[in-house]
């Protein structure tokens, strides 16, 4: 009984930190649909050293869904990272879609961007 109740214990103080960790960690990217069947995607920029990269405009980027150039409804910068929506084209697959993220001004391959590289799409979602 004990055991069990250290165990339940520690185990919920372990999901607090990591919690708390993954919150608090640039690199920690939301990428999901919301509720009208946009995706929100949390990306951040950064040089050869790591040092992170500010006053990036829409028309930097490009992301493709599956190999398909999608259009930014919205685009903000926050701190560290940037936020991009946009509502999918459509799209055949109904399972794991891939999104790349390219910077269309760094032809040299400078920075480096960070997002998650895709998502399930929601049932009965516009695209």
């Amino acid at each position: 009984m004990k055991r069990t109740r250290l165990r339940l214990i520690m185990t919920a103080g372990l999901m607090a930190r990591i919690v708390f960790w993954v919150a608090r960690t640039p690199a920690a990217h939301a990428q999901q649909q919301d509720e009208r069947g946009a995706v929100v995607i949390e990306l951040s920029v950064t040089d050869s050293k790591g040092h992170y990269i500010h006053g990036l405009q829409p028309k930097d980027f490009r992301i493709l869904e599956d190999g398909i150039v999608q259009k930014l409804n919205s685009f903000a910068e926050t701190g560290n990272s940037y936020n991009a929506t946009y509502y999918p084209a459509q799209n055949a697959n109904e399972g794991f879609r891939r999104i790349e993220v390219q910077i269309v001004s760094d032809t040299d391959k400078k920075y480096r961007v960070r997002h998650k590289v895709g998502y399930r799409p929601r049932s009965g979602s516009r695209a």
